[in-house]
C-alpha cells in the first residue's frame, strides 16, 4: 500500500540517523584533540604520573565494515584527519540504505 512505512524503511532511517550521530561525535572528538586547552592531568596516575600528550597533527582514522561507511562520511567533512583507512565498508548496508532513499 502506497504511503505506508515498512519495517525496512524504519531500519534504513534508523541507520542513517545513527551514522550522522556517530560522525558528529567524531567531529567533536577531533576538535577536542586539537584544543590547546585540553588537560589530561586527571588521568596522569594511570600513565606513571605523567599526563599523556596528544598531537593534533597526527590524528588518523581506521574503519572496518560499518566503520568504513561512517569513515567515508567523516572523511568528507574532516580534512584535518589523515590518514583515512576504510577497510571493507559494509556493502550490504549501503545497498539496503540506498534502496529506500528518495
Amino acid at each position: 500500500m502506497a504511503g505506508r512505512i515498512s519495517d525496512r524503511d524504519i531500519a534504513a532511517i534508523r541507520e542513517k540517523v545513527r551514522i550522522e550521530d556517530v560522525v558528529g561525535d567524531y567531529v567533536q572528538l577531533r576538535r577536542l584533540v586539537a584544543n590547546p586547552m585540553l588537560n589530561l592531568g586527571a588521568v596522569a596516575a594511570q600513565y606513571g604520573g605523567t599526563a599523556p600528550r596528544l598531537d593534533p597533527a597526527r590524528v588518523g582514522y581506521i574503519g572496518n565494515s560499518l566503520g568504513g561507511i561512517i569513515g567515508t562520511v567523516f572523511a568528507a567533512i574532516e580534512p584535518d584527519v589523515n590518514p583515512f583507512v576504510l577497510n571493507v565498508p559494509g556493502a550490504g548496508l549501503v545497498s539496503a540504505l540506498g534502496a529506500d532513499s528518495p
